[in-house]
């Protein structure tokens, strides 16, 4: 068998769907920004799940976590259109949408902890609309570009030239999208969002042990 081909079918045995589920119905059951309780669940168990903390900010203040929660990160995500623009990915459909509004709530992020954070937002936005954003980090990065080698095809993605979106996301969900694509033509099976990150970590963590 196609040892890509193996490692594609091998994806149902993944150890951490137990895990993740947890975290697909805490955002399935509070799907909104409110209430300072589904704010704090939802970005600090998917921040700490996923290395991608809030609280991991420039700069050495004095504030501790727990005020940093409550006095900024808080209030800053309820203060801003978040219901919005995740409602938007889901009445518009449209990649343009993804994008813009993943770049949104990375400059929302951003505006909190003064640094980037476009991995956690692309994270805090799988775990609420699933088949629309993919998980983007340096594992996975680097994964895309093993996953391009095995398939055999060009890296070449067209670039994303705008204010409406991150670059370096923009590109990799054009990776994704493509990928996900040359899979289907030739193996005929259909990848989603989270089956397609775990592919890319399982690439990349195989890489690091060679």
């Amino acid at each position: 068998m196609n040892n890509l081909l193996s490692k594609i079918k091998n994806l149902k045995n993944d150890p951490w769907t137990l895990g993740n589920s947890v975290l697909y119905k805490l955002c399935k059951d509070y799907p909104h920004h409110k209430t300072d309780n589904e704010i704090a669940a939802k970005i600090w168990l998917i921040g700490r799940a996923y290395a991608a903390s809030i609280e991991r900010r420039k700069g050495k203040d004095e504030i501790i976590n727990d005020d940093f929660y409550l006095g900024v990160v808080i209030p800053q995500i309820k203060q801003s259109g978040i219901d919005k623009w995740i409602q938007s990915c889901k009445s518009k459909g449209t990649k343009d949408t993804y994008l813009s509004v993943h770049k949104k709530i990375t400059d929302l992020f951003e505006r909190i902890s003064g640094s980037k954070k476009r991995s956690l937002a692309s994270k805090y936005l799988h775990f609420h609309l699933p088949n629309m954003f993919f998980m983007y980090d340096s594992r996975s990065s680097k994964g895309i570009g093993l996953l391009f080698k095995e398939l055999n095809i060009g890296m070449m993605i067209r670039e994303i030239n705008n204010n409406l979106s991150d670059k370096s996301y923009a590109s990799f969900y054009n990776k994704c999208l493509k990928a996900q694509d040359e899979i289907h033509i030739k193996y005929n099976v259909s990848l989603g969002c989270r089956q397609l990150d775990t592919l890319l970590i399982n690439l990349a963590n195989e890489n690091l042990r060679k």
